[in-house]
């Protein structure tokens, strides 16, 4: 996936309550507080509070504590009341306070709440008695956590923290927030699992039960209204043991998951997906699943309705009708002891094509999944799947059916012919707003797609793979992240495409190989960097934003246009395509890619179009020591590297309707913003301390925004939305400041440092 792609997803995914933090990308390895522990006599305020509120208005303010060391207790209070935590002596030393995530001076209006206990390295926490039902615990390291006989919103298990919940009443249980798992995608940072365990028992009720990290869970004589668990590492699998257990409604069971069910009542659906193992005794459910590469041995259980698959792993099984036959193929899901469903009750929803065997599908018009691994061959015609996904040097065929969402790896090969990718769109509510993101095919590794006479919803091209399209509709996106061949040709007819985004960049490139030809584009965004070439293409009722370099010196853009300076592209027009395109009517730069020490001034940069869009925004990417200064800008998606700065006065970085927006600033990178700048969703996370801050501004605006690692924000006299502060590894400096008259409607100050 892409950056753009993933902070579309940043965008969306936000059920889980915000972000934690970008462990893996900024916290150093073996980095830890265990030595700086050592040192209380030296640092005896140890650490400064993460978030810091001058002379400001805080609508709500939600703060906690974080506890570094010792074993603490909490007795028979409620959220009426705030606890307070004794300093823990350590012998010979002196003491160790127990800090808290905010420090507030001079405060003109700040409603606070306590929301937060964080704990780190060893420390310890026994809750008894206990009603707070917004309270969110944290737990990293080897941290220990016992929750007896309490109502509390939400615990996260995170390293190789222990969480005991007995006898009480939880919001949700998570090992990961959904929203970091998605930052990762950002950086291009590779997500690890952990080893952190969790027991739920004697009694325990849990609305939400969510393991993404591979966390091993204990259930038992508990009511879980839904969960999910699976493990991004195969060799790290979430080990599941439920017992006498009931899910209110749903429990789906993903990738590298190994779980035992025992007298467990499931009032809708048991899922197993992925490559899931299930060994299922005395189960109770209206429906089970079974589909993919998964596994499931139900034993003595009365289940109403069974939607099973098969695995074709030797010769060729002919899938028609829901029917099979063949001699190579076995059923997913065991049935043993007194285990009884009704034939009219089973439905084979599933097929999997692995070890060179071969399967036809035929006039299937309902299944779940269709997937193929090591070299195994599938063909499909005649069919609707929901999931189809390729692994592992396997082979499609797929004609004259259609698809929900289509996913390649590996060396995977997909033809398509007369085929329809309906797609779908990811919706959820972040912020107060709820943003749509599309979904149709995605192709990763070095997987190749051919696809003609066929319409797709939306397409992402990532990694290395490759795409062969021919008269072809995209109804939304096309999103080519690949470094890999695209060719969108028109031997077989024209193509049409809403909206195209080619975003693959090397610093100043060239990179890709991309030919477009007689498509009529509604939109196009290309990369300076992207070799891409546009023949007999299409643009009299559409707009081309093009990539511009800027590798030395210094450029000027004004209104769209680059009026001095050197800067350079890999795109090429054919005269067909130019004749269709008007230089500052529907052309304009909409990617810079500023590199080295090069300087990019901007200025003028909001226009309208005559083409029904409102207004048009650039995209910038920066690298190195380069710099910008940006005046009466309209911005989409900015990305700032290395020592990178920039300066924006009157510039806005908000919803548009031709691309994603944030500003997203890593590394030593800077920025100062002032003058009514508008920014709606920023990013900013460091992996090592410096002493300039990632965002400074004034007399701005900021909407929703994430700090995390060693990042620091100041603002003064600015408006600010929702800030997410799980900043502070610099643990002697403030990560968020608000200062002098600074009004925000929501701060949520978790904890200190990078957090997984």
């Amino acid at each position: 996936m892409g950056k753009k792609a993933a902070v579309g997803l940043i965008i969306i995914i936000g059920v889980a309550g915000g972000i934690a933090g970008w462990y893996f990308f900024l916290r150093p390895k073996g980095a830890d507080y265990s030595g700086l522990l050592l040192l209380p006599l030296l640092l005896p305020e140890l650490p400064t509070p993460p978030v810091k509120v001058d002379s400001s208005i805080v609508a709500d303010l939600k703060h906690g504590v974080g506890i570094f060391v010792g074993d603490y207790t909490l007795k028979n209070f409620d959220s009426s009341i705030v606890p307070t935590f004794p300093d823990f002596e350590i012998p010979l030393l002196g003491t160790l306070k127990v800090q808290n995530t905010t420090l507030v001076t001079n405060p003109i209006s700040v409603t606070g709440s306590f929301t937060y206990i964080n704990l780190f390295e060893d420390a310890s926490l026994t809750m008894t008695n206990v009603s707070y039902p917004n309270l969110e615990i944290n737990c990293f390291g080897d941290s220990v956590l016992l929750v007896d006989n309490c109502t509390i919103g939400a615990i996260y298990a995170r390293e190789n923290s222990k969480v005991t919940v007995k006898n009480s009443t939880v919001g949700a249980i998570y090992d990961a927030d959904l929203t970091t798992l998605t930052v990762y995608e950002v950086l291009d940072v590779e997500f690890e699992g952990i080893t952190s365990k969790i027991k739920i028992l004697n009694n325990t009720m849990v609305s939400t039960v969510i393991i993404k990290a591979g966390a091993d869970a204990e259930i038992d004589s508990s009511i879980i209204g839904y969960m999910l668990a699976e493990s991004p590492e195969s060799d790290k699998p979430a080990i599941l043991n439920i017992t006498g257990s009931t899910i209110g409604s749903n429990i789906t069971l993903g990738a590298s998951t190994d779980a035992t069910l025992n007298a467990v009542v499931v009032a809708q659906t048991l899922r197993l997906e992925a490559d899931a193992i299930g060994r299922v005794t005395s189960l109770t459910a209206t429906l089970v699943e079974v589909v993919q590469g998964a596994q499931c041995l139900l034993i003595n259980s009365v289940v109403g309705t069974l939607n099973y698959g098969i695995v074709c792993a030797a010769l060729t099984t002919t899938v028609n009708a829901f029917v099979a036959t063949g001699a190579g193929y076995q059923n997913n899901t065991v049935l043993a002891g007194t285990t009884t469903i009704p034939e009219i009750n089973k439905h084979l929803v599933s097929v999997l094509a692995i070890n060179n065997a071969i399967a036809n599908i035929i006039n299937c018009p309902g299944l779940d999944s269709v997937m193929a691994a090591n070299f195994g061959n599938v063909s499909m015609s005649y069919s609707l799947a929901i999931y189809v996904i390729g692994k592992d040097s396997s082979i499609f065929n797929i004609q004259l059916s259609s698809i929900i969402t289509l996913v390649t790896f590996d060396q995977s090969n997909v033809t398509m012919d007369q085929v329809t990718v309906i797609g779908t769109t990811i919706s959820v509510s972040i912020g107060g707003t709820s943003i749509g993101f599309p979904v149709g095919i995605i192709t990763s590794d070095n997987s190749i797609v051919n696809m003609q006479n066929s319409t797709a919803y939306a397409l992402t091209g990532g990694d290395s793979s490759q795409l062969y399209l021919d008269n072809i509709t995209i109804n939304l996106l096309l999103d080519i992240e690949t470094t890999g061949i695209v060719q969108v040709t028109n031997t077989l007819g024209g193509n049409t495409i809403l909206a195209l985004e080619v975003g693959i960049g090397t610093q100043g490139g060239p990179v890709g190989n991309v030919l477009i030809q007689g498509a009529k584009i509604a939109q196009a965004t290309v990369k300076g960097s992207a070799v891409t070439s546009f023949v007999t293409c299409d643009f009299s009722t559409g707009i081309l934003l093009e990539g511009i370099i800027v590798s030395s010196g210094t450029v000027l853009l004004t209104a769209g246009v680059q009026t001095s300076g050197t800067s350079s592209n890999y795109t090429t027009l054919d005269g067909a395509t130019k004749a269709s395109l008007i230089t500052g009517l529907n052309r304009f730069i909409g990617y810079v890619e500023v590199n080295n020490s090069a300087i990019l001034n901007m200025v003028n940069y909001q226009w309208s179009t005559p083409i029904g869009i409102s207004a048009v925004n650039v995209s910038i990417d920066m690298y190195h020591n380069s710099q910008a200064n940006l005046q009466n800008a309209s911005l989409g998606l900015v990305f700032m590297f290395n020592s990178s700065s920039a300066n924006m006065a009157n510039c806005t970085i908000q919803p548009p309707i031709t691309a994603l927006y944030a500003l997203v600033v890593v590394h030593e990178a800077s920025v100062q913003c002032s003058l009514g700048t508008i920014i709606t969703l920023f990013l900013v996370g460091r992996e090592n301390a410096q002493s300039a801050y990632s965002i400074t501004c004034s007399n701005s605006i900021l909407g929703l925004g994430f700090v995390v690692g060693y990042a620091k924000i100041q603002c003064t006299t600015c408006s600010v939305g929702i800030v997410e502060c799980v900043a502070g590894a610099d643990t002697l400096a403030y990560a968020v400041e608000l200062l002098a008259g600074t009004q925000a409607s929501q701060v949520n100050a978790r904890s200190w440092g990078p957090l997984a």
